[in-house]
């Protein structure tokens, strides 16, 4: 019994975090007017990754608080891996998504129709960032357990390194056209 109060008391650590990191998440997000300058691309992706974070951290706080109220450490040990395979099945599901759009992207820019690639390239942010606030909280809830993916430090990086500075978009042209009428 004493193990189930020492992992409802981390399950309890960890929901004060996710809701202290959702409130962070929303309070990142920019209310300036989207814009194509670079400036304006910079803050439209990261306003799309803190909604995507601080979403997907509310979702997670709700279920932690559902777990939180289970009375024997195997329940509990059962839901939290329960939960860890459906963030797994979205990671897989939105890395599909994100390969599928990538393809998208690269024909749309192609064909020249640039402001569906925006709206491309503004989903693999999306998409992404999904993917990546789930690898998190996967290792937050194994931390939890006790138990480790056999993720390297390496692989987890390369996750992160991602985030969108000026020097992002220093190999990146703004491309405009006006269309004729016909």
């Amino acid at each position: 019994m004493s193990g189930a109060h020492t992992i409802n008391s981390k399950l309890r650590v960890l929901i004060a975090k996710t809701y202290q990191a959702e409130k962070l998440f929303l309070s990142m997000k920019s209310s300036g007017p989207a814009g194509f300058e670079n400036k304006k691309l910079i803050e439209l992706a990261n306003n799309v990754r803190a909604e995507v974070w601080g979403n997907i951290h509310s979702d997670l706080r709700k279920s932690l608080n559902a777990i939180v109220g289970s009375d024997s450490q195997a329940n509990v040990i059962a839901e939290v891996n329960t939960l860890k395979n459906s963030f797994r099945s979205v990671i897989d599901e939105k890395n599909r998504q994100l390969e599928k759009t990538k393809q998208v992207l690269l024909e749309m820019g192609a064909r020249g129709e640039f402001f569906h690639t925006l709206k491309s390239s503004l989903e693999l942010v999306r998409l992404k960032a999904t993917i990546q606030a789930n690898r998190t909280i996967i290792e937050q809830l194994n931390n939890i357990i006790g138990v480790s993916d056999k993720t390297t430090p390496q692989d987890a990086a390369a996750d992160f390194d991602e985030s969108i500075d000026d020097d992002s978009f220093s190999n990146v042209h703004v491309l405009s056209f006006h269309r004729k009428a016909v």
